[in-house]
């Protein structure tokens, strides 16, 4: 009994360690490049090819060295990173100013965190070996070990973002989790002592060992694990881009991951994976209404509901096709491998070879082609009627991804998707064959890629690193810069009134705080350089006038690209070259390396839900305050659905001395929708009460209070959770 708890524990503890380094350093390094998703997915990819590594060594070294003399091995590299510095960032690191900084990444990544990480990622296949080498009586099939390590991982990311990120600084992250890391390595020394006293079944071991496993087989494992991988992936930046970009969204689709290899390895599975493989085309119809219908939070569900569904077939599968114990090792090599190219496919190839996120249609399809076939449930019906019920299905299809635009609603909604799936479930039962049902699949999803956040036609559409931005004509006149379903830039093009080409739509209107802000610094005199962090559209150089220059900075090249494009948006052109400039880059390393002094700086880059944090610590504002000329003043456009930031930027300016106002333009008048206009939240921050006076004489300008009982943002510590608008 003592044995089987100190695998359990020590499993556990491993898995809960891995989990909790990997948003730890992610956070720790990024004040250094910018909050942008580059960075954690480059981190994830190191994670994930650490990962692998850590499996190819447990493989190569229980083949090589056996059991016992693997164990005195790894116990050795255990304890040399036992007398490694805590995990953090070396002095004098610096990224490159103008090279892509991935390598300079992933070689600090080595240097900070990789043998801790490698030391670790080795513990739950080597554990489950060794547990297989010692004389208990569940020896013979170690697999349900694994459960231990996905429960670890599972409370380790939910604990990091509730628990250890709202209290703990990363100083004191790194000192606790060196104190757990010492932990674990007692507890490893103490299973090797248990392995080392046990009396092997070398028996077993000869025989499951001479037992071949051919590469068809080694192929299906990989391909088993890549998809759920892929498709964990996939789904999330699907439901944070075109459903809902709701912070910390990516969190339930790694939850429900881990949930089904839980499941699917449980000594006695509690879900038969036969009535997963049964349910899964009846997954992908459900997500096929989910296309069709319109409710966030319905849709939300069912593609939720199809990915568990999905990832419990495929992990399922690999349960049922797991090797013997004298292939255990090699067993969890490929798999690591599967789930490593996943993380590439979707971190690193997707975002460069495809302009539309393609990875989700094509891992579902993947999926449905992997998928074990079985006797199909209208076999018996006549032709004629299955034909029928596809003909009505390819109609409903047609409908239902015009029925946005067509503007069905209710019943009619409901119906089309009923009629589609019956259609689809005929298709597969038709041919018997999940190829067929996967061509039919991937041809639904992609189709609905294509089709525009609103009502009218793309012109554009672009990707990298930072997202899918796309160009949006509609009613004639109205141009739109969309990411995912965040409106970036509107502006008006009506030939027949040329003069609404430059007035400011949505969020920048003139009689909303941003109009109210330049209206009150141009009537003291002192408004002669601006800059703005976040380029958009470029909607704020319609409030530049004469004697002043406007420096945009932006972080994506394809934004710029949009931007200064007359064919999209002619703010920028018409504004002429001469009295603008754009700095590639992120905003607050560009700001530190810059020298200008600014009599305003426009922050206008948290209207997603996915906010830069290091652009709202103490540290930041240190920045922002060198290069504030004498009375100049910071100005956050904060217009958020799900996060609301103003006690935060009250906190940073009572830290460092400052005034904070904030504007809530909540209420906007039928004239003013007509208008363009939409409902905004800024607030505006200086030194001194006179430096915004003016403003707190309007009547929507009101003082903003701190909250006393939250710790300031700084690099070393922030909370989205509790700026979370639940």
């Amino acid at each position: 009994m003592a044995l089987l708890t100190t695998y359990r524990l020590t499993i556990f503890l491993g898995a809960s360690l891995l989990f909790l380094v990997q948003p730890m350093f992610a956070k720790m390094v990024l004040p250094l490049l910018g909050g942008t998703p580059a960075v954690w997915n480059t981190c994830m990819l190191f994670f994930q090819g650490t990962l692998l590594a850590g499996y190819a060594y447990a493989h190569a070294g229980m083949r090589l060295l056996g059991p016992r003399r693997q164990a005195v091995l790894h116990l050795i590299i255990l304890y040399l990173v036992l007398l490694l510095p805590a995990i953090a960032i070396p002095e004098g690191w610096t990224p490159p100013s103008e090279d892509t900084p991935v390598f300079w990444l992933l070689l600090l990544l080595t240097v900070s965190v990789g043998g801790p990480f490698f030391a670790v990622s080795s513990t739950s296949p080597l554990l489950q070996k060794w547990f297989a080498d010692c004389n208990h009586p569940r020896a013979g099939d170690p697999y349900f070990l694994y459960v231990a390590s996905n429960v670890g991982s599972i409370l380790a990311l939910i604990g990091y973002p509730f628990v250890i990120e709202r209290t703990m600084r990363l100083a004191d992250q790194s000192a606790v989790w060196r104190i757990g890391y010492a932990v674990f390595v007692a507890m490893m020394t103490t299973c090797a002592i248990f392995m080392w006293r046990s009396h092997p079944v070398k028996t077993a071991d000869a025989k499951t060992l001479a037992a071949p496993v051919g590469w068809r087989r080694r192929w299906r494992w990989t391909a088993l694990a890549f998809v759920p991988s892929s498709w964990m992936l996939g789904v999330t930046t699907f439901l944070t881009t075109d459903i809902a970009p709701m912070p910390l969204l990516w969190i339930i689709p790694l939850i429900l991951y881990l949930i089904t290899f839980i499941l699917a390895f449980a000594a006695k599975p509690p879900i038969p994976h036969v009535w997963m493989v049964r349910l899964f085309p009846w997954a992908i119809m459900l997500l096929v209404v989910a296309l069709i219908l319109q409710g966030v939070w319905q849709a939300m569900f069912l593609h939720m509901a199809a990915f568990f569904i999905g990832a419990m077939t495929c992990h399922g599968e690999l349960a049922a096709n797991r090797p013997e114990t004298g292939r255990l090792t090699e067993f969890y090599l490929w798999i690591s491998f599967g789930g490593f190219l996943g993380g590439l496919f979707n971190g690193l190839i997707a975002p460069i070879a495809f302009r539309w996120v393609l990875e989700y249609p094509l891992t579902l399809a993947l999926a449905c082609w992997l998928r074990p076939s079985f006797r199909p449930m209208l076999v018996q019906e006549p032709k004629e009627t299955r034909l029928l019920l596809g003909l009505l299905g390819g109609f409903a299809l047609i409908v239902g991804l015009m029925s946005r635009s067509m503007e069905f609603q209710g019943t009619v909604l409901l119906t089309i998707s009923v009629l589609f799936a019956c259609g689809l479930l005929v298709i597969f039962c038709r041919f018997n064959s999940p190829r067929w049902f996967a061509l039919v699949v991937a041809v639904v999803m992609l189709v609905k890629q294509f089709e525009p956040p609103f009502s009218g036609e793309s012109l554009h559409v672009d990707r990298s690193f930072f997202g899918m931005h796309r160009v949006v004509f509609s009613y004639g006149r109205i141009y739109r810069l969309v990411h995912g379903v965040t409106v970036h830039g509107i502006q008006n093009r009506d030939p027949k009134r040329p003069y609404l080409r430059n007035q400011p739509m949505a969020y920048y209107h003139r009689s909303g705080p941003l109009g109210q802000i330049f209206a009150q610094l141009k009537s003291k005199g002192h408004l002669s350089q601006v800059a703005v962090v976040g380029l958009g559209a470029g909607t704020t150089a319609c409030y530049r006038e004469d004697g002043q220059h406007f420096t945009f900075y932006e972080i994506d090249p394809v934004v710029k690209h949009i931007a200064t494009t007359p064919e999209y948006f002619t703010y920028l052109s018409d504004l002429g070259t001469d009295h603008y400039s754009i700095v590639l880059g992120d905003g607050r390393l560009k700001l530190q390396e810059s020298q200008q002094q600014y009599d305003l700086i426009v922050f206008d880059a948290f209207s997603s839900d996915s906010i830069p944090t290091h652009l709202l610590t103490t540290e930041a504002f240190e920045i922002y305050q060198k290069r504030l000329s004498e009375h100049g003043v910071l100005v956050f456009h904060i217009t958020n659905t799900h996060l609301d930031l103003t006690p935060v930027l009250a906190d940073l300016a009572v830290q460092t001395h400052m005034v904070c106002l904030k504007c809530e333009d909540l209420l906007v008048s039928d004239a003013e929708s007509k208008e363009g206009k939409t409902p905004s939240i800024y607030v505006a921050i200086a030194r001194s009460r006179e430096d915004l006076a003016g403003l707190d004489r309007l009547g929507e300008w009101t003082s903003a209070e701190p909250s006393r009982s939250r710790i300031p943002w700084t690099d070393d510590f922030s909370n989205v959770l509790d700026i979370l608008r639940w």
